[in-house]
């Protein structure tokens, strides 16, 4: 185990947020972690400090921070200002947010704010694996609590065997579905994140249920037109 490389990622997060860290840096603070495999971004490391808890990919990058307790209890935040602390610290800790990602979510629970980003394509991107970002802001300790941010890095650039009509007419002869909705390619990893398919998937109404149609989820492979099922757990 490397304990003196985790040590620098983990000090380079604490130290953009401005932590006063002992002269001998934290590897001496440092415990053997805990090994596991997430269903988003494969097998991570995770560390317990008096700084926080953090978890480390095998890409050796910081995928959850929870912060450590406080006592402090300030004035409670409003819901613009919870989401400038949110904005401005994961900006601190992922690269091009502003430009790669886009605010999908505010939820708002007493003094409790939850913010999350979904990765955007880009020009001359065909498909990707849309990262997110999650961070759950404190109101009552003016801080974030909690950051969450996947770093898989599965983007497509050439087109697939299927154009969008053909996936459109694949979907509908394999589920026999009168009209597909929300019909779109992204890439979906595999065997722990290690890889990934392209696939194209769109919401397909159907008869069924009690008010005569229903509708459910379909994907395909983006190049054979194969019925894909996602084999992560739900």
């Amino acid at each position: 185990m490397d304990f003196e490389k985790d040590a620098r990622i983990i000090e380079a997060f604490l130290s953009i947020e401005g932590v006063a860290l002992p002269r001998d840096g934290i590897e001496p603070l440092l415990r053997r972690p805990s090994t596991e495999l997430d269903d988003d971004v494969g097998e991570v490391r995770r560390y317990r400090t008096g700084y926080g808890a953090f978890a480390i990919t095998l890409r050796d990058n910081i995928y959850e921070y929870v912060a450590p307790p406080l006592n402090e209890q300030p004035a409670p935040l409003s819901n613009t200002e919870a989401q400038e602390i949110a904005s401005a610290f994961a900006a601190r800790h992922v690269a091009q947010l502003e430009r790669r990602f886009r605010l999908e979510r505010a939820e708002h629970a007493g003094p409790t704010s939850i913010f999350a980003w979904g990765q955007a394509r880009l020009d001359g991107e065909v498909s990707i694996y849309s990262n997110t970002v999650v961070a759950v802001v404190d109101g009552k300790a003016h801080r974030v609590r909690k950051l969450q941010c996947s770093d898989l890095d599965f983007v497509r650039r050439t087109q697939p065997q299927l154009s969008r009509a053909t996936a459109e007419a694949r979907i509908l002869e394999l589920s026999g579905g009168r009209a597909v909705e929300q019909l779109d390619i992204s890439e979906v990893p595999l065997d722990h994140a290690t890889r990934a398919v392209s696939v194209w998937s769109g919401y397909v109404w159907k008869e069924g249920g009690t008010a005569g149609l229903m509708r459910e989820m379909v994907s395909i492979d983006a190049d054979t037109g194969a019925l894909f099922r996602d084999p992560s757990p739900s």
